[in-house]
């Protein structure tokens, strides 16, 4: 009997003692679901009293039934309780469900102290956006809606972000969307005062507001979708009754309430998008909305070698930004030079509208009639779903002769001989005489006066030659940044013959590499967006800067299928010289700052 206490106790002992053992190491890992504002929040916590390394990490569902708007987010934090430490690791994800209705998430798993961690499955009741909501009977929500639900490829789309609530709302943040594949984007001023109204929807009043704003271009075919943004908003939180506190009054106050904050997303929105219709006039080069043209010469008459300018202006609603210069088709001998443009764009609530005005200097080299025909630009009105052909013109140009810039001699076309010698001119000998030959001395003849020259001038040639490889040794930054100009031109030779998507590949790898060569930085990993920013940060040129943002967004249209590839060689061409100045520009003034300082 005696022994049988004996082995009971010791077999007690042995139990506490593994109990506690294992409860000083033991771990786990826990989920758990919140909504917030039509989306949900999803963390799992990984618990322990022993430290957690870095470099655990989870092992996240597939998320089967979800869209994953962000995570995961990771925080870590460390409790004293009793004078014990208790560590935890929480991932979060935001999470919106696709359809309405039960959802079951999968459990997730974490490899941690040599042994694998799995939570529990997490069931989650979707609802419709709208339906449910933060906490109480509270109902708000963020919707997408587009100016139109069928479109072209090329037409303006106006994607607004309105806001639908019934409940208070104290602030918010701009709608956030991470890519839009398939349209071209062009960002619009944040809606600074956003206006408050009531609309009907789905047989209930809501107060309405739109809090973001952008304008959408399709750039292929077929049914497009947009992913959903992301918005917060802070609206007051739910509180509780205190009907008998008797400092629920003070309590009550508005300097103890307090906010909640909502994550947003909207919903998806799908877009059926058709390619423009065959038949197209010649001249089309893509240009889609609703526009009007003025064309005119700022002079009917002139000399002989003077100059007109031919101005062309485009206006209208649409990618305004895009249009490019109607061809010009004029007599042989007027003599062409390059375009300028200028440009004046108001993107708006009701889309982009403004005008593109094209100027090309023309100087005719011969006297009589010339010509500059009709100037045609064709476009797809989106208002009457076809073809449009505007058109001005022809012009008649009455060239009279230059004046002859000396002597009275008069110079009509480049075939004509000069008829007018001039006094100046004396007659010369029919034929020479015939002259004895006399023997040269060495020392007189050219090739040996070369000869001695250069032997003389060969030591200090060597001792100039060996200082400036010296002194590019040492300058090597400067040495780059100097040969950038030269290293890109050379570059564009190869885009002779390429294909689309060949040529934009390289145009903007000629271009990354140019910029890398005159900032001292490496090609690889730039990224051509940002580094179009950063020279805006730095105070580059608004010249500069907007032929750089037109070829940035000409090399976005081609890579998604749209746009002229062939005008590519001619943008880099004269965008090279601009960058240039404007780089200048950016050395001087930051060696003025130095001098200054």
């Amino acid at each position: 009997m005696i022994g049988h206490t004996v082995i009971q106790r010791t077999l007690w002992c042995w139990a506490l003692l593994l109990t506690l053992a294992i409860g000083a190491c033991a771990a786990s890992l826990t989920g758990q679901a919140q909504e917030n504002g039509g989306t949900w929040e999803l963390s799992w916590t990984l618990r322990s009293e022993k430290s957690i390394p870095r470099n655990t990490n989870l092992i996240a569902p597939d998320f089967e039934g979800f869209r994953v708007l962000a995570g995961p987010s990771i925080s870590t934090s460390v409790n004293l309780i009793n004078g014990r430490s208790s560590n935890e690791r929480t991932w979060t994800y935001v999470l919106m469900p696709l359809k309405a209705g039960d959802v079951s998430v999968s459990p997730a798993r974490v490899q941690y102290d040599g042994t694998t961690l799995s939570s529990r499955p997490l069931k989650i009741r979707a609802a419709a956006p709208g339906q449910s909501a933060g906490s109480g009977s509270r109902k708000i929500f963020l919707r997408a809606e587009l100016s139109d639900t069928e479109a072209v490829v090329g037409q303006e789309l106006v994607l607004n972000w309105v806001l639908y609530f019934n409940s208070n709302v104290n602030s918010y943040e701009p709608p956030r969307i991470d890519r839009l594949p398939g349209f071209l984007v062009q960002e619009l001023e944040p809606v600074r005062q956003p206006e408050i109204e009531q609309r009907d929807l789905d047989g209930q009043t809501w107060n309405s507001a739109v809090i973001g704003r952008c304008l959408l271009y399709p750039t292929r075919s077929g049914e497009l979708t947009l992913e959903p943004a992301t918005a917060t908003v802070s609206v007051p939180a739910q509180k509780a009754r205190r009907s008998r506190d008797p400092f629920g009054s003070l309590f009550d106050s508005p300097v103890f309430d307090r906010n909640e904050r909502l994550n947003l997303a909207s919903d998806v929105v799908t877009l059926k998008v058709s390619d423009l219709p065959p038949g197209a006039p010649a001249g089309f080069s893509g240009a889609v909305g609703v526009y009007r043209m003025q064309a005119e010469p700022d002079r009917n008459s002139l000399a002989a070698g003077e100059a007109l300018t031919m101005t062309v202006t485009l206006s209208g609603r649409g990618n305004v930004g895009m249009l490019q210069a109607p061809e010009l088709v004029l007599s042989p001998d007027f003599e062409r030079y390059d375009t300028q443009t200028e440009e004046s764009l108001r993107p708006g609530e009701t889309g982009m509208r403004g005008q593109r005005k094209f100027k090309t200097l023309l100087v005719p080299r011969a006297a009589g009639e010339q010509r500059i025909e009709a100037v045609r630009f064709v476009y797809y009105d989106t208002d009457k779903g076809q073809y449009k052909v505007l058109s001005q013109g022809p012009w008649s140009i009455q060239v009279s002769a230059g004046k002859s810039s000396a002597g009275g001699a008069l110079v009509v076309g480049a075939a004509e001989r000069v008829r007018s010698y001039g006094q100046d001119i004396r007659h010369l000998l029919a034929a020479p005489e015939r002259f004895e030959e006399l023997g040269t001395p060495l020392s007189a003849r050219w090739w040996w006066r070369l000869l001695i020259l250069m032997l003389l001038a060969a030591p200090l040639g060597s001792h100039l030659w060996a200082q400036r490889l010296q002194e590019k040794r040492r300058n090597l930054p400067g040495e780059r940044r100097r040969l950038a100009l030269s290293q890109a031109r050379r570059r564009m030779k190869e885009l002779t013959g390429k294909e689309a998507d060949t040529q934009a590949g390289l145009v903007e790898a000629i271009l990354l590499q140019y910029l890398a060569d005159k900032q001292n930085l490496s090609a690889a990993g730039l990224v051509l967006g940002e580094q179009v920013e950063q020279l805006v940060t730095r105070g580059l040129s608004e010249s500069a800067t907007r032929a750089l943002r037109e070829l940035v967004r000409r090399l976005e249209l081609i890579r998604y299928g749209g746009g002229q590839p062939e005008v590519l060689q001619q943008e880099l061409t004269a965008l090279l010289p601009m960058l240039e100045e404007a780089f200048h520009a950016l050395e001087q003034e930051s060696t003025s700052r130095g001098g200054a300082r």
